[in-house]
């Protein structure tokens, strides 16, 4: 009898750390990726769990077509264990979006004017079709109202800058130290874009 009540008691003591996990927390400071270890380990052994802050990390274009249209409410950036995540957030869905390195000068959407930005590389996060406003009333609803400039206290990113919002195409650009490695992932509850920086 005591080993049933042993095992239902660790079932509900790890159901119980999971939803602390899940509580609604900001995933620009509290998503780690976990991966099964591939040691390889002695015969009827199981493998631990190990934090994997290097896979995935690489420098060429990820780009992702989409017409479900995002409205931005939020850019945030934070410091991790090993990068730092840049994170956009939606109303809507999460728009198509192409996130890459490009070379200076860097200009502004529409009006080509020059922009200039701390850092020794650039990397650009273009959303397609997006916007930080809703213009399909009968009045304009102004979706993000943040600053257009952020300068956050991290390890890789120096600063994000918006570069346009022309013609349903959000562009920002981020400056970073050296070139490092990049992944992207986005979540749907709620939309957001997710961009981590290898520090």
């Amino acid at each position: 009898m005591r080993r049933p009540l042993a095992i239902a008691a660790a079932f509900i003591a790890a159901l119980t750390v999971l939803g602390g996990c899940q509580s609604g927390q900001d995933p620009a400071v509290d998503i780690t990726t976990t991966t099964a270890a591939t040691a390889s380990t002695a015969p009827g052994a199981t493998a631990a769990p190990s934090t994997t802050v290097a896979s995935g990390f690489g420098t060429s274009e990820v780009a992702v077509a989409s017409a479900k249209q995002g409205l931005l409410t939020a850019v945030r950036a934070a410091k991790q264990d090993g990068f730092d995540r840049v994170v956009f957030e939606f109303e809507g869905a999460v728009p198509g979006y192409s996130v890459r390195y490009v070379d200076r000068p860097i200009t502004e959407d529409g009006s080509g004017n020059p922009v200039e930005i701390k850092g020794d590389s650039v990397l650009q996060v273009r959303m397609e079709p997006a916007s930080g406003a809703d213009l399909s009333g009968a009045e304009l609803r102004q979706t993000y109202k943040g600053p257009n400039r952020i300068t956050p206290s991290t390890s890789a990113v120096t600063e994000l800058v918006r570069t346009g919002d022309f013609e349903a195409v959000l562009t920002w650009v981020t400056g970073v130290k050296g070139k490092p490695g990049f992944r992207v992932d986005t979540t749907s509850g709620p939309p957001r874009l997710i961009i981590e920086i290898a520090t």
